[in-house]
């Protein structure tokens, strides 16, 4: 008679270590799980959700902090690139919410002064407004900001 746990201890163990390396969102993981064929990658998934080593609120957290220091991007982006780790919008806007009143957020005349103040010596006028919407931020944002005009919304 086989062990219900035979074979578990080692994909758990490398799971373990992969969700340890950073946060991690459950989309991340059950991306990572289909890529390995365990047997036991239903029961690996379950036991780190459960001792919460995954954890979507953690990673958006995470992500929206970690993401708004390094690059200057938009909340439009911000909620996209969220969406595309699997969490869903409204967890997304409340975590960026808290953030924002925590003072941990910026907002996005904030984050487009900082990428014109970094980008402006490598991009003409047009070029900078065409990086900017790249960045998420909407077109009429991104031509006041780099004609210098203060009254974003």
């Amino acid at each position: 008679m086989k062990l219900e746990t035979e074979g578990f201890e080692w994909p758990f163990q490398r799971a373990l270590e992969w969700s340890l390396m950073r946060p991690r969102s459950a989309k991340e993981l059950d991306d990572y799980l289909g890529r390995k064929t365990w047997k036991m990658a239903d029961k690996v998934r379950e036991r780190l959700l459960e001792r919460g080593y995954v954890n979507d609120e953690k990673f958006t957290r995470w992500f929206v902090e970690t993401r708004r220091q390094r690059k200057g991007v938009s909340r439009r982006r911000l909620l996209l690139e969220l969406h595309q780790k699997g969490i869903r919008q409204a967890m997304a806007e409340r975590v960026m919410e808290e953030l924002a009143t925590d003072g941990l957020g910026r907002d996005d005349k904030a984050e487009i002064e900082k990428v014109i103040a970094k980008k402006r010596a490598k991009y003409n006028d047009a070029e900078l407004v065409q990086y900017l919407m790249r960045q998420g931020f909407g077109y009429s944002d991104a031509v006041d900001a780099v004609a210098g005009r203060a009254d974003l919304a």
